[in-house]
């Protein structure tokens, strides 16, 4: 009996999958053991994913949609309610959103320290003390202490969590979407 293949169209080829150019040499046990490892490996990072997002971004509208290790289990026990399109949309989903919060580590701490950088910089604290104009009861470096002390106001640890997680999600929602619709 033929199956499609992973790509959509032809004979399902797992000695070509898997490296193998003969697919009499395919050691099915081995197979079926290489494919219980995967799917340990693939339902931790599912976790870790869809945790994270959930974290990073807790009213995305980018949600999970199923349970991999359930909608894997229903498969592989040959569930009829369950098609090899549903696996592999999910598949495709945790890896669109693996792949956009990896790529927006990146992406959200260089904008985080670009703004912070150019908002708590010296020439920028000093180019405010100016526009504030002068004050004869007090020193320029006192007033650029205060400038930065102003600017600075509210920088604790968590609204620097909250404003790297904002940037985090909007760049990965941003990657997940053009991801999702190339598809």
């Amino acid at each position: 009996m033929s199956q499609p293949s992973m790509s959509g169209g032809g004979a399902f080829k797992p000695g070509a999958m898997l490296g193998v150019a003969d697919e009499r040499q395919l050691s099915h046990e081995r197979a079926v053991e290489l494919a219980a490892m995967f799917n340990e490996v693939v339902g931790n990072f599912d976790q870790l994913v869809w945790g994270t997002w959930k974290a990073v971004a807790p009213n995305s509208p980018i949600k999970r949609q199923q349970n991999l290790r359930q909608v894997v289990a229903k498969y592989a026990a040959g569930d009829p309610g369950v098609t090899r399109e549903q696996v592999k949309a999910e598949l495709d989903r945790l890896r669109a959103l693996g792949a956009a919060l990896i790529a927006s580590l990146n992406q959200a701490g260089r904008q985080y320290a670009q703004k912070h950088a150019n908002n708590l910089s010296p020439s920028q604290i000093e180019a405010g003390v100016r526009l504030g104009g002068k004050s004869v009861m007090v020193g320029h470096e006192v007033q650029c202490w205060r400038k930065y002390a102003e600017l600075a106001q509210g920088l604790d640890a968590d609204t620097i969590e909250r404003d790297l997680h904002a940037s985090m999600a909007a760049h990965a929602e941003s990657l997940f979407r053009t991801a999702a619709a190339s598809a």
